[in-house]
């Protein structure tokens, strides 16, 4: 979503289109990516910086656990009503879709990617 209005740039500054795609199974493994990514590409130093940034996004990708904010509404429980209003947090109500989109992926852009990447308005 976010590289639909906001797309990486080719060296002419033109955008590069997202393809949907599934290249692996479900449950693949990060080293099975890795590996695959490395065996089919003829950029072998794009290659290796995919392979690279698998092993970075390892803990998100391929995790499927799933979270609890139980200690969280236990702390916000014992908390006075003003501390509450101070820290409130309601991990529930955060629009995870639009923090990723608007501030996670943006952020990793800017001070990751640096200007790698940046769409062509941010270029100037």
């Amino acid at each position: 979503m976010h590289f639909e209005w906001s797309p990486f740039v080719d060296a002419a500054g033109q955008p590069i289109p997202v393809l949907q795609f599934r290249l692996f199974g479900k449950h693949a493994t990060s080293d099975e990516v890795a590996s695959a990514t490395l065996r089919r590409s003829d950029a072998r130093g794009k290659a290796e910086q995919i392979a690279h940034l698998c092993s970075i996004y390892e803990p998100y990708t391929f995790y499927g656990g799933r979270f609890d904010s139980s200690n969280v509404e236990r702390l916000l429980a014992e908390m006075s009503a003003e501390e509450r209003a101070r820290f409130y947090l309601d991990v529930r109500r955060v629009d995870w879709m639009d923090y990723v989109t608007n501030v996670h992926i943006p952020g990793l852009r800017k001070h990751v990617l640096k200007s790698r990447g940046s769409p062509p308005s941010a270029r100037m």
